[in-house]
C-alpha cells in the first residue's frame, strides 16, 4: 500500500510556477524585428508604482499588471490594457484584484497568474485565471 501524497504549500507554488511558465509557450505570435524608429508611449502611472508584467496582444493592445492605481490618470487597480497609441483603453476593465504576476495573450482569451481576487463574488484565486480580451470579462468556467 502506497503512503498517501501530502501537497505542501511549496509544491503548489511550484506547480503554479510551471503552469505560468507552460503558459508563456502557448503563445504563437511571432516576435518580429523593429522596422521603423522607436516611439516612447506617454505612461504615467499613480505614484510609487511597480510593473511585474506586460504583454503585446495580437492587436498592438499592451497589458500591464503591476501595484498602481492610476495609469494616464485614468482609475485602473493593478491591471490596464493601453491602446496602440497608449491611451487607456476605456472599454477593457476587469473586476479583478489582488496581484497578477504573469499575463499570457492567447486568441481571444488572457490568462492571468498569480494571487488574484475575483471582484463581485470575493473569490480569491492562487493560480490561473482567464479573461475575454474583448470586454475583460472572468470566464468563470474555466
Amino acid at each position: 500500500m502506497k503512503p498517501e501524497r501530502v501537497k505542501s504549500a511549496g509544491s503548489r507554488a511550484t506547480w503554479v510556477l510551471g503552469v505560468s511558465v507552460g503558459l508563456c509557450f502557448l503563445q504563437t505570435t511571432p516576435v518580429t524585428a523593429q522596422t521603423s524608429p522607436a516611439t516612447l508611449p506617454d505612461l504615467k502611472l499613480s505614484s510609487s508604482a511597480t510593473v511585474f508584467d506586460l504583454a503585446l496582444q495580437e492587436d498592438g493592445k499592451i497589458i500591464i499588471s503591476g501595484i498602481f492605481n492610476l495609469v494616464n490618470d485614468v482609475p485602473r487597480t493593478n491591471l490596464a490594457r493601453l491602446n496602440p497609441n497608449g491611451t487607456v483603453d476605456l472599454t477593457w476593465n476587469p473586476k479583478i484584484g489582488g496581484m497578477v504576476y504573469s499575463i499570457v495573450p492567447s486568441g481571444t482569451n488572457i490568462y492571468l497568474g498569480g494571487a488574484i481576487l475575483v471582484l463581485g463574488d470575493f473569490t480569491r484565486v492562487y493560480g490561473l485565471v482567464r479573461l475575454s480580451t474583448l470586454d475583460g470579462s472572468i470566464d468563470g468556467n474555466w
